[in-house]
């Protein structure tokens, strides 16, 4: 512990300091502590000065001071020097100072403050910690040494092994040995470990079809039921990924666990009034998670999208980028938190800013989104070579994801101006997955260029219940106006007015239908007017 043993006197003021912290009320441990130091009882020794210390620095870094707590610790580190029988470690102090640092986002500093820590002197948390700090630096080979130290001491640490995972080792029979486990549990954890691993290798139907068995065996589970959406959307099954998320709130509407990406899901559809109000449920949760802002931060950004009044779109996008820099006051290197910060900045006509968002993102988690949006960024600023080896890097990363394939033709299409070979591409990826609706919509698009009206409008009726029903209703209005049928256009605009009342391209489209059949009225009259 931190306390060590001292006179009694002393010990009973420090196990006050103690219990004031323990019980929250911080401000009067810290003006205790202080007037310990400037007020020493008689025979109070070095050691007893290092206990002190330490209890204020932990009273500073509770009050989340932390430049203040980590001056103290560091106090404390010092005086321990000349006290070396003191119950306070330098290990513990250390460990401590890194917290400090870390929380003021300075990740250099805390790995340093760590590896200052000798290697038998590291507890499991010192170890995990140094594990997690090394796979965001890239310092793969040192997070598995210390994450196989964790596991060691802690067979069970699932989050270890669930990081080893990812870093490419293979975990299939780690649990084979341990006789805590009974057979049903060990079965469990195998299927377990099958899902994140194939998930590690961009495998997401065989991840899927692991971690869906998991759910009807025992429903409820949060963990399972969150990684099976966030699977579902990440292999295009956006309608799947959708009910997957909306049973996960619906079993623990207190989790919020993949709540970002669960919002992600909902720009996707444009449920403008569902992602209002799950911004308002996870922040009735807890202000103090990054989810709930990343989700607010996605809401602006549906909200820009959905505006058709430039001013008005972009105060949107500046809305989101000001809940995206509160949300990096939270957690500093989220992988969201870039991906919907490069969304934001790509909206605003910044790609260069957007895409080095989505590079920092790309190398913390190689995700699709992450690809796409550099892809995006790329059309904006006319490098055409740099999209297509983005796109066929995902496509090699990721050969049976159909998003990915449905990128790569996008990019075909656009730098190539090869529609045959694009078109290739969207078939096949609507091969693997029928209801993949970025290759839905990219073949759709490129029906109408090719004038295809009625084989467009053809491919889309059926997705209606597959995707944001606003857009879906008018896009279809869209190809009927262009395919001269302006009464199944307005029918078609109306109904995605009553999905979403405010969404002003349907409004948009009723105006310019509204003034074709206007028009085509005049010229029938006038016709007549000289048949007669």
């Amino acid at each position: 512990g931190f306390w060590g043993a001292r006179s009694i006197g002393v010990v009973g003021m420090d196990a006050v300091v103690r219990a004031l912290v323990e019980g929250g009320m911080t401000g009067s441990a810290v003006l205790l502590a202080e007037m310990m130091l400037t007020v020493p009882a008689e025979g109070e020794s070095v050691a007893d000065q290092v206990s002190t210390l330490t209890s204020l620095a932990i009273g500073h870094f509770t009050n989340k001071e932390y430049k203040r707590a980590q001056f103290v610790f560091e106090k404390a580190l010092q005086a321990r020097r000349g006290a070396p029988k003191s119950q306070t470690s330098a290990a513990s102090l250390r460990f401590w100072i890194h917290k400090c640092v870390l929380a003021m986002g300075d990740r250099k500093a805390a790995l340093m403050a760590l590896t200052a820590v000798p290697v038998s002197e590291r507890t499991v948390e010192m170890h995990m910690a140094l594990a997690s700090l090394n796979v965001k630096v890239g310092a793969h080979e040192a997070a598995k040494t210390s994450l196989r130290a964790v596991l060691k001491e802690q067979p069970l640490a699932l989050e270890a092994v669930r990081l080893l995972i990812q870093l490419g080792e293979n975990m299939m029979g780690h649990f084979d040995n341990i006789a805590a486990l009974s057979e049903p549990h060990r079965a469990w954890l195998r299927r377990w470990v099958a899902g994140h691993s194939n998930a590690a290798m961009k495998h997401y139907t065989k991840a899927i079809d692991q971690f869906a068995a998991l759910a009807t065996a025992g429903p409820g589970n949060s963990h399972v039921l969150v990684h099976l959406a966030d699977w579902q959307w990440k292999q295009g099954n956006l309608p799947a990924g959708r009910q997957a998320f909306d049973i996960a709130f619906r079993a623990d509407p207190n989790n919020l666990e993949k709540m970002d990406v669960y919002s992600h899901v909902l720009v996707a559809q444009g449920q403008e009034n569902e992602l209002n109000v799950l911004c308002a449920k996870l922040l009735e949760v807890d202000k103090g998670r990054i989810e709930p802002w990343l989700a607010l931060a996605r809401y602006y950004q549906l909200l820009s999208e959905n505006c058709l009044d430039e001013i008005q779109a972009s105060k949107h996008a500046k809305q989101g980028l000001m809940v995206v820099e509160r949300a990096s006051h939270i957690v500093a290197d989220h992988d969201e938190l870039y991906m919907v910060r490069g969304t934001l900045l790509l909206a605003l006509d910044r790609p260069r800013d957007a895409a080095m968002n989505f590079r920092t993102a790309y190398k913390m988690t190689h995700d699709f989104t992450a690809y796409q949006g550099l892809v995006s960024c790329y059309f904006a600023e006319n490098k055409m070579k740099e999209a297509y080896q983005t796109a066929l890097e995902a496509r090699k990363n990721m050969p049976m994801n159909p998003r990915a394939i449905t990128l790569l033709g996008v990019v075909v299409k656009r730098s190539d101006e090869d529609v045959v070979n694009a078109r290739k591409l969207f078939h096949e990826a609507l091969a693997l997955n029928n209801e993949c609706m970025d290759a839905v919509f990219a073949l759709f698009e490129l029906d109408l260029e090719e004038g295809n009206f009625e084989q467009a409008i053809q491919l889309l009726e059926p997705h209606l219940v597959h995707s944001r029903a606003d857009y879906v209703h008018r896009r279809l209005a869209d190809a009927h106006l262009m395919n001269s049928n302006v009464e199944m256009a307005l029918k078609h605009y109306e109904l995605a007015l009553r999905v979403n009342p405010s969404y002003e391209p349907a409004k948009e489209g009723i105006a310019q239908a509204t003034k074709q059949l206007s028009a085509t009225e005049e010229d029938a009259a006038d016709a007549d007017g000289l048949d007669n």
